[in-house]
């Protein structure tokens, strides 16, 4: 929730003094020390000034190390980036080729239905360009879309087949061009088909060489660094500027070999492509084979540490202006401060909140004891809000009354006074008969019919939400303030979530209880029905008749059970 200006403006109630000595200053500020003022300033950050300027040269070269380490993690998180798109296709692919359906489509060599669920994967997956399924030994035989005319062409020359078939593990492959009515530059990864320990089938998905370079195009590296992938031949994978259908080889590049070897490290390198030196991250892809190489001139990537030498000289000069201008700044600080404890407070109290959600949450997952629930809900209720009390009723429809269920702080005298209020007396049946959140934030200014009980009890402020689930009302959550408040929006919403929980967990009560009851009589049903058996036995007919009805009863028994 935004804060509001106004508590932003009542923040420190005068506790808030980081420095006397600014303080102090700047009262003289009307006393004709101005002259004093700025010299003492000047001497206090002259020690500053010098400690800045002895750190120039250290600190250049830490920014220098700092700059090698982004262009790094760069290239992890491209690196990453692509690894995680490759297992997120054999994650998939891996639960394509575990259904049934396809598993006995491939056993049986259904061409309508491995067609029909390649279709399937291909709308599911828009990173795939398309797939195909061959034999254990490489023999294509369906593929999606349909092109017949490469069907029954031997693949197993393929990388692709030849590294999934080394352990009948998923594979990725290198960039190889596809033989289509479409040729084009892909990536395959290829995963086998088994039933159960039998490899029955390969599928088989390609991802163009534009998708993935999409994956990794939102990842920037300053204003002229490109950012590239090679496949384990050296081949451009992904580029900034190549041509997807012609892509080049790079193995001869020096640092590309390195990232090949499963290195890892930043360099100064030459590239003849961009005729100048670069600053090169390279990071392998783990488990694909593939490199990750995040270059950018040297000049642009270094411009910081000599843009910080030429501030730092900069700086020193304007050091004595800006220790002018502190004793203004000072004010705007300190309101800042103000605010940072402000939004500080409002965390630890949305932290609050969250956790007496979770212990809630955490209580009503656990049992089924209402009474529990109610308890470590009030409880949070309190300690989050700092209320004085509150309760909890549940609504009897037969009867037609609200019947306390639960409490905390509340003395033993009022608990007896508010056990069953009646009709039209009190917020809570208002809560009830109106179907909304009833907040008072004056109990003195509400209205008599439906506050006699707030009356009698000493409330002065309160809130009452009912329990609802699916549009029915279960009871009531009521939080009382025995002092004039008012009840923000975040500790009603709090309130209301909380009570949403009750309601659920009083609702999996009631179907529990219902469930066992319909469990015994089923029970018992079925126990006279196997008595009625044994006395017929002599009838073959009805025998019959009724072992099928044992047979459906004990069916039964076991949803029920299962449910329960």
């Amino acid at each position: 929730m935004k804060p509001s200006s106004q508590n932003l403006e009542t923040g420190c109630h005068g506790h808030c003094n980081p420095c006397p000595i600014l303080d102090y200053i700047t009262e003289k500020k009307t006393e004709g020390n101005d002259v004093f003022k700025y010299l003492l300033f000047l001497l206090l950050l002259l020690p500053i000034s010098v400690l800045a300027y002895c750190s120039i040269v250290p600190y250049s070269h830490s920014l220098g190390e700092q700059i090698e380490a982004g262009n790094l993690a760069t290239a992890r998180e491209v690196s990453y980036l692509v690894e995680e798109h490759f297992n997120w296709s054999i994650k998939v692919g891996s639960y394509f080729v575990s259904t049934p359906r396809l598993v006995y489509s491939v056993e049986n060599r259904d061409i309508g239905g491995v067609s029909e669920r390649l279709a399937l994967l291909l709308a599911s997956v828009p990173d795939i360009d398309r797939a195909y399924i061959t034999t254990p030994e490489g023999i294509l035989w369906v593929d999606y879309p349909p092109n017949p005319e490469v069907w029954g062409k031997n693949l197993s020359y393929r990388d692709w087949y030849k590294g999934v078939s080394r352990g009948w593990q998923p594979y990725v492959s290198e960039v190889y061009m596809r033989e289509t009515l479409e040729p084009r530059y892909v990536v395959s990864v290829a995963i086998p088909v088994r039933n159960e320990s039998r490899v029955i089938g390969i599928v088989v998905m390609q991802h163009r060489l534009e998708t993935i370079q999409k994956w990794v195009a939102p990842v920037r590296l300053g204003k002229t660094g490109i950012i590239y992938i090679v496949d384990k031949n050296g081949r451009i994978v992904a580029h900034p500027w190549e041509d997807p259908r012609q892509p080049p080889d790079y193995s001869s590049i020096p640092i590309v070999g390195k990232v090949l070897l499963g290195g890892e490290g930043v360099e100064e390198v030459y590239s003849p492509f961009e005729n100048e030196k670069m600053l090169a991250a390279y990071v392998p892809v783990k488990g694909m084979g593939m490199g990750v190489i995040a270059q950018q001139p040297i000049e642009e990537a270094f411009s910081p540490v000599t843009l910080h030498k030429n501030l730092s000289l900069i700086i020193i000069l304007l050091t004595g202006i800006f220790a002018a201008l502190v004793a203004s700044e000072y004010d705007r600080n300190r309101k800042l401060y103000r605010r940072l404890t402000f939004q500080h407070e409002e965390l630890k109290r949305r932290t609050g909140e969250l956790s007496a959600l979770y212990e809630v949450d955490r209580v009503a997952t656990r049992t089924l004891n209402i009474d529990e629930l109610m308890t470590s809900a009030l409880n949070k209720l309190l300690e989050v809000t700092g209320v004085d009390s509150g309760d909890v009723y549940l609504l009897d429809e037969k009867a037609g009354e609200l019947i306390l269920k639960g409490q905390k702080g509340i003395s033993p005298e009022v608990v007896s006074l508010i056990s069953r209020p009646k009709i039209g007396e009190s917020v809570a049946w208002a809560a009830v008969q109106q179907e909304r959140v009833i907040i008072i934030n004056d109990v003195e200014k509400a209205p008599l019919s439906m506050t006699v009980y707030a009356r009698k009890t000493g409330a002065r402020s309160l809130v009452s939400v009912p329990i609802k689930v699916r549009d029915r009302i279960l009871g009531v959550v009521d939080l009382v303030s025995h002092t004039p408040r008012t009840f923000a929006h975040d500790e009603v919403e709090l309130l209301k979530s909380i009570s949403n929980q009750i309601g659920v967990a009083l609702e999996n009560a009631r179907l529990y209880e219902d469930l066992k009851l319909a469990n015994l009589e089923l029970q018992k049903r079925l126990k006279e029905l196997e008595e009625f058996y044994d006395i017929a036995v002599g009838r073959e007919l009805r025998m019959k008749e009724l072992k099928k009805e044992i047979e459906e009863l004990r069916e039964k028994i076991k949803t029920l059970e299962g449910n329960v």
